[in-house]
């Protein structure tokens, strides 16, 4: 019982310190205005975040004209080789067949003046001369539909280049488009850490405030049990106390110990609070671990004092966790700031702590 007064003063002590402080700090910032300022960053993430949503059916949407202008673009590619090697072939073999055309009539013609032929050899040359005049109409003819084909062509290249024109547009919007979404998501970074930041400092002042309900309590109540409970985790960035449990509030994933021997009493998940571990330590006592915690412990199992029984948790939204830690007796909830060992209170010195 000695102990339990000297550890009632220690507590006295190291708490009195602490208790103009809070109110001078929560003073001078002010929680509703933090508290302001956390509700503008979300509105702005969410704004933020509408318009990424925007920009992102917008390129959504030129992505998919790219792929079709780079679609059309192949299949008029693959027909302008193919034509154009053809129309170019034909064009020749044309241009060939005409001058030899050419040639053979004019040796018709030229040897048609002799006055030593026959009537017969007379009308065969100006038949075999229709037959080559008939010929090169033809040719010409040829000559012309494949003119009409190279027009085509033309018409094909220029269909061409007008593609290559908006597709190069199209790749200089979706370009914009992708600088103004990392812009946003930069603004949408920056205010996110800042509001991380902000939820911190407000943790920090609550903390701050719950320190001095602390030494008010200490100062009031004396312990309901003649046991001594260590903390549930080491590192934590601020204390929120409520005269029956102690929440940790914490930044890093890290172990979970045991605060007193007992043996499991219960392991599961409580419905919008996060996951529960409870120990008992005999005479109707027992601790309770709630929130955002992972345990691998079985119903019934003994565990030592110290001992790990699992995991903290950092919500991905906030980039923070906590535990609820409270003591019972007989089901009743303790003030269990009172029951508190001494490293804890020790570390909770303001002038020490980090928070």
């Amino acid at each position: 019982m000695a102990g339990l007064v000297s550890n009632k003063l220690a507590l006295v002590f190291l708490l009195g310190t602490i208790c103009l402080s809070p109110g001078a700090y929560a003073k001078s910032i002010n929680i509703s205005d933090v508290r302001n300022e956390i509700r503008l960053s979300s509105r702005n993430l969410s704004r933020i975040n509408s318009n990424i949503i925007l920009l992102e059916k917008k390129l959504s949407k030129k992505n998919k004209n790219y792929i079709e202008v780079l679609d059309n673009k192949r299949k008029i590619e693959s027909n302008i080789y193919t034509s154009s090697e053809k129309i170019e072939k034909y064009l020749s073999l044309i241009d060939e067949e005409k001058v030899r055309t050419k040639k053979v009539l004019g040796s018709v013609v030229a040897n048609s003046m002799s006055n030593t032929e026959t009537s017969s050899e007379i009308l065969s040359k100006k038949i075999f001369t229709d037959v080559l005049k008939k010929r090169l109409i033809k040719l010409q003819s040829l000559e012309n539909i494949v003119k009409i084909k190279k027009d085509k062509l033309a018409q094909m290249q220029k269909r061409f280049a007008a593609f290559e024109q908006k597709e190069g547009e199209i790749l200089t919007f979706i370009s914009e488009l992708e600088e103004r979404k990392k812009e946003y998501a930069a603004q949408y970074v920056s205010i996110e850490k800042n509001k991380l930041e902000l939820a911190t400092k407000l943790s920090s002042i609550k903390s701050q405030i719950s320190q001095k309900k602390m030494a008010k309590s200490a100062k009031s109540e004396k312990p309901s049990l003649n046991i001594q409970f260590s903390a549930p985790i080491e590192s934590y960035s601020g204390l929120d106390y409520q005269k029956k449990g102690i929440t940790f509030k914490f930044k890093d994933s890290q172990v979970v110990k045991s605060t007193l021997a007992g043996v499991v009493n219960h392991v599961g998940t409580l419905a919008n609070y996060g996951n529960v571990v409870m120990v008992d330590h005999g005479d109707g006592v027992r601790s309770i671990y709630l929130g955002d915690l992972s345990s691998k412990l079985k119903q019934g199992q003994k565990i030592k004092a110290d001992q790990v029984i699992g995991q903290t948790r950092v919500r991905r939204s906030t980039g923070l966790g906590q535990i609820y830690f409270e003591v019972r007796k007989k089901n009743k909830a303790q003030n269990t700031f009172l029951l508190m060992d001494k490293k804890f209170l020790a570390k909770n010195n303001l002038n020490i702590v980090n928070i």
